[in-house]
């Protein structure tokens, strides 16, 4: 019996999401916007310091106490 070998079409890994894409179908995805990271926008609390996205940041900030140091 002869084993039968699959062979698939070229394969890029698209530099945007890291997804595998054939070579024929990758430039469906070019338009594709780049991803905006959550670490970059991340805002420091004025009163801990702990970083918190903006929408976030003003909930913490109406509970937020600082600590005695200890």
């Amino acid at each position: 019996m002869i084993a039968q070998v699959t062979r698939w079409p070229p394969a890029v890994i698209f530099y945007i999401c890291g997804h595998e894409y054939g070579t024929k179908s990758i430039s469906i995805h070019e338009p594709m916007p780049e991803p905006k990271y959550a670490q970059n926008q991340l805002v420091p609390c004025d009163i801990c310091g702990r970083t918190f996205l903006p929408d976030r940041l003003i909930i913490h900030q109406q509970s937020c106490k600082l600590k005695p140091a200890t």
